[in-house]
Formats: structure tokens, sequence, C-alpha cells
């Protein structure tokens, strides 16, 4: 008998309330990795569960553990593969950059899922917040 897989909200609750968090992040991360697109953008850039689980602790300290647009943020980037794709992507032009991903530059990241998941730019204004953030650290090595 397979049971019906819980709503993305029902798990986002669970994981708020400490008591249950582990075992509904657990479920998430499964819920996330059986995604094609999202194991898909894994593949691409060597994520692993543990690298999800550090993006979403990531996340939430620096302020995404918080409903946008209706979605929890710090969840909602690592269950959809344009987010997700975006992060790793900025992650892995920083570190070869810059050597390291620094604390400045995990901010610029998490202002633009902020806009993001706000609606203020879409997968396009990803792609350019990029480019430009490449330019910039270009400029200034």
């Amino acid at each position: 008998m397979k049971i019906a897989p819980r709503s993305v909200r029902d798990l986002a609750s669970d994981i708020e309330n400490a008591n249950e968090r582990t075992e509904a992040l657990d479920e998430f991360i499964d819920f996330c990795t059986a995604d094609q697109g999202v194991a898909g953008v894994m593949l691409e850039y060597g994520l692993t569960r543990a690298d999800l689980l550090e993006l979403y602790d990531r996340f939430c300290t620096m302020g995404l553990g918080q409903w946008i647009g209706g979605h929890f943020v710090a969840l909602s980037t690592i269950a959809y593969p344009v987010p997700l794709s975006y992060v790793a992507e900025a992650r892995r032009r920083v570190a070869v950059l810059t050597g390291s991903t620094s604390h400045a530059a995990w901010m610029t990241i998490a202002l633009d899922l902020g806009d993001y998941w706000d609606g203020r730019i879409g997968r396009r204004g990803l792609a350019r917040r990029l480019r430009s953030t490449e330019r910039r650290r270009g400029a200034r090595r």
C-alpha cells in the first residue's frame, strides 16, 4: 500500500516544529531528489543530499527560512530546478573567481532568491544576475 505524499506546505510546517524537523527534512529531501529536474541539477553540479541539507540550513540562517510568494524559500529553492541551478552555478562561479564562497556572495544569492520568489525577477532575471555578479567580481581582481 502506497501512502500519498504530503503536501510541501505540510512538510514545511513539520520542519518548523523542531521535534519533527529531522524526519520531515529527510522526507522533503527524498521528495526533491525524486524530481527529475532537481536530480538533473544535482548530477550536473555534483550535489548530494548533504549539500541540499547544507543549503537549507544556510538559507535559514541568512533569513530565507520564511514564506515569500507562497513558498517557504529555504525549502522551495532546493525543490525546484531553476533556483537550485542558480544557487549551484552562483556558488561555483564565485568559488572559481575568489577561491571561496564568501558571506557577501551568499548575501547576494539570498537577495536574488528573495526577488525570485517574490516575483520581482524570473528565470532570465536570475541568469542576468549571474552574469552581472561575474562581471563585478572579475573587475575587482
